[in-house]
């Protein structure tokens, strides 16, 4: 498909701090692959047939999941769009500050995840796949990060954080594969007040 752009099309694209001269042209396929749940999807892309073909259009495009979980989790969970000021360089400051967190947090999962699979617990389990609770993993590192970072004693810091590997390891949740939700609409705009800035 031939896509050119018009000066309204700019016009609300610079409004979206996108911006893309008028005119400008360029080709695009459009895909149709249907999912697993029998439902549609009308996929846009540039890549060629030669980059991309139509076959492994439909694997690659599952391959999202991970990333949409992603910023799922960054939003809702750590709240990343709920600032604590309206200056740009404190909007950035708690932009930052979130993503250093959601790192931990990733660092955390990660380790009491690979200790879990290491202890051969999950074997005697239900479900073949397991992975660590990401609202428990959360709340408790909000709860225990702080006196991580300023416990001076190495060997206390250490039974702290083995502690809460324990902890976490013990709130699993079962991996199951082929499950699919509807994708919900969200309002446009910042849903959350200034005066509601959650702390650490």
């Amino acid at each position: 498909v031939h896509v050119v752009v018009s000066k309204r099309r700019a016009r609300k694209l610079a409004d979206k701090g996108v911006y893309v001269p008028a005119e400008t042209a360029f080709d695009v396929r459009v895909l149709k692959v249907t999912l697993d749940t029998g439902v549609e999807e009308i996929l846009i892309t540039n890549l060629t047939t030669e980059e991309l073909p139509y076959a492994e259009s439909k694997a690659l495009y599952n391959k999202r999941w991970g990333i949409e979980e992603r910023f799922k989790t960054l939003k809702q969970k750590f709240e990343i769009e709920n600032f604590s000021a309206q200056k740009p360089q404190l909007v950035e400051q708690d932009f930052y500050a979130t993503i250093f967190l959601s790192n931990i947090a990733s660092i955390m999962e990660e380790d009491a995840a690979q200790e879990l699979e290491e202890s051969g617990r999950i074997q005697t389990l239900k479900y073949d796949e397991y992975k660590i609770n990401k609202s428990i993993l959360i709340g408790k590192m909000r709860d225990r990060l702080i006196d991580l970072m300023l416990e001076v004693n190495e060997k206390r810091r250490e039974k702290m954080y083995v502690r809460l590997m324990a902890e976490l390891q013990r709130h699993i949740v079962p991996v199951k594969p082929g499950r699919s939700f509807p994708r919900k609409k969200q309002p446009d705009g910042n849903s959350y007040s200034i005066k509601k800035r959650r702390s650490l």
